[in-house]
């Protein structure tokens, strides 16, 4: 599933990821896109590519943090959390604790891999 930072809050992501991943008994995988889009269409006015790639680095410490672990308070420069929890947790399987999130730098103009 392709997921945008700007049009997703980190906890929603988590809890909703989480659910979906119990129903698909740990098959869910998210590709996380900073890049261009409509952004006025989804109301994301963020399009500095810095801030848009700093924000992303937030929004993929915070899901992670919340599918392991309790009472998760998190203060950063775009998202917060205060005593957050996510319940039911991802599907555990031995090696993995929760989803995959995948993301990728590349920019406009630069080389693909």
């Amino acid at each position: 599933m392709a997921v945008r930072p700007g049009y997703w809050q980190p906890a929603h992501l988590a809890s909703a990821a989480a659910t979906l991943d119990q129903l698909s008994r740990g098959r869910v995988l998210f590709n996380i896109v900073s890049g261009l889009d409509n952004l006025d269409a989804y109301g994301d006015t963020n399009v500095d590519p810095a801030r848009r790639y700093a924000r992303t680095q937030e929004f993929l410490y915070l899901p992670r943090r919340l599918w392991t672990e309790e009472d998760v308070t998190f203060g950063g420069e775009y998202f917060q959390v205060t005593g957050s929890t996510v319940a039911p947790r991802p599907y555990a399987t031995e090696g993995r604790a929760h989803p995959t999130l995948y993301t990728s730098t590349r920019r406009r103009g630069a080389p693909g891999r």
